[in-house]
């Protein structure tokens, strides 16, 4: 489950005949940020704090201005100075936990979210954010025992167990459980998450070298979400997988057009360069993908195997080291590690 920044909306409309001037210049920066006007919604918020320093909505709005220019040390100073004149404010720190998990300092990005559920315990959402981050940090026992506590304590609202399912049964995937992967994605009562379901089981069996079965499942999934970049980067590694490399980069390109934030797409074109022999290259986007806390289970198998090649044993073998399944590699590299 991916998490943005929350955008601070005001709750209620104020005339312009009475408002006090810094709602006025908030609505107008609002406004700009949403047309996507970051200049002009800059200057606003900062119109706005010059007007009340600790005016926590203009600044966390402004946080976020910072963190679509890529200003991330700025976005930070700026949400710390929001939680310096309100501490449990709740958009700041939803954004700094984000802006933590952007960055991948995932310690502090947990204890943020902890923060949130003491702070918020009915906050379904706030559950959700946590669950990101121990996804992240390959905590997957914790994750999925907040799995649980997420479904006991609003199973009454539609649709959660559905979320909850999911989700435990992406946590097994990524803990490299691809078996249960795929029971738990059967049992799901999809609806409306079909075609991640089909997508979700469709990397259980890439895994499982059950090709075809994958490629049936990611071509249903693309056909009901045609502009799914995620759907398109898994498609690209399914044909990466069958040795049709020219494809599988198409697709791989189209999904880093698409979605440049999506980690995993680095290490798919990582594993196209390491197919081609382009070592460096490939070694330049595993560890990127790395860096943006990429999870999934064959990353480490990538990176090992690129060191490999280019003649870094210790760095080699600490990825063979860090992997869950050490059978997938070959004798010379393994003999140099065990």
């Amino acid at each position: 489950m991916e998490k943005y920044l929350v955008f601070v909306v005001l709750l209620f409309f104020i005339s312009c005949e009475n408002a006090n001037e810094k709602y006025v210049l908030l609505k107008n920066g609002n406004e700009f940020l949403a047309k996507n006007d970051l200049k002009k919604a800059r200057k606003n918020y900062e119109w706005a704090i010059s007007e009340d320093s600790c005016f926590v909505d203009a600044l966390c709005n402004l946080g976020l201005v910072a963190v679509e220019e890529k200003n991330f040390e700025e976005a930070a100073v700026l949400l710390d100075r929001a939680l310096t004149c309100v501490p449990d404010f709740y958009n700041g720190l939803v954004n700094k936990l984000n802006l933590k998990v952007q960055l991948n300092e995932l310690e502090a990005a947990k204890a943020i979210a902890s923060t949130l559920i003491e702070n918020n315990p009915d906050s379904m959402d706030v559950y959700f954010d946590k669950l990101v981050v121990l996804s992240k940090m390959h905590l997957y026992d914790e994750a999925l025992q907040l799995c649980n506590q997420i479904d006991a304590k609003f199973d009454s609202i539609p649709g959660v167990s559905t979320d909850v399912m999911i989700n435990k049964a992406n946590l097994m995937f990524l803990n490299s459980e691809f078996d249960l992967a795929i029971e738990m994605f059967d049992q799901v009562d999809s609806g409306a998450h079909y075609s991640k379901v089909l997508n979700g089981k469709a990397l259980a069996y890439i895994e499982k070298g059950n090709l075809d079965a994958a490629l049936v499942l990611i071509d249903v999934a693309l056909q009901l979400e045609p502009n799914n970049a995620l759907f398109s980067n898994n498609k690209g590694l399914v044909m990466l997988e069958m040795g049709q490399l020219d494809e599988g980069l198409t697709w791989i390109n189209k999904s880093l057009i698409e979605a440049p934030e999506n980690s995993w797409v680095y290490a798919y074109k990582g594993n196209y360069y390491l197919k081609t022999g382009a070592y460096p290259q490939a070694l330049e986007m595993l560890n990127q993908a790395e860096s943006m806390g990429a999870g999934l289970p064959k990353l480490y198998y990538w990176l090992a195997m690129v060191h490999f090649y280019l003649d870094h044993p210790t760095q080699a073998c600490d990825y063979v080291n860090k992997s869950a399944d050490k059978t997938i590699y070959p004798p010379a590299l393994l003999e140099g590690c065990l």
